[in-house]
């Protein structure tokens, strides 16, 4: 299921920043959590290309999603991985 969803345009380049809710493969940890992935896409009709980066996030936060976002919107470059 969709939770969040951000168009990022920075110096004539846009980014989907897409967060879902989605059950998790490993036995080890928490049933379900957010998943975001970022894709590049066109900046006049947001059509979506290239898949360039994702992160994820306990179920309930957006932390991940905004994080990713505001490192897009300040550098134009995909965030490194968070730290564990």
């Amino acid at each position: 299921m969709k939770i969040i969803q951000s168009y990022v345009h920075r110096a004539g380049k846009c980014w989907l920043v897409s967060t879902i809710d989605r059950p998790s493969s490993s036995p080890y940890g928490p049933e379900w959590y957010y998943e975001t992935l970022v894709w590049e896409c066109s900046p006049e009709g947001h059509e979506r290309g290239k898949l360039i980066g994702q992160g994820e996030d306990a179920r309930g936060s957006i932390h991940e999603h905004l994080r990713i976002a505001k490192y897009l919107l300040a550098t134009g470059e995909v965030p490194p991985p968070k730290e564990a």
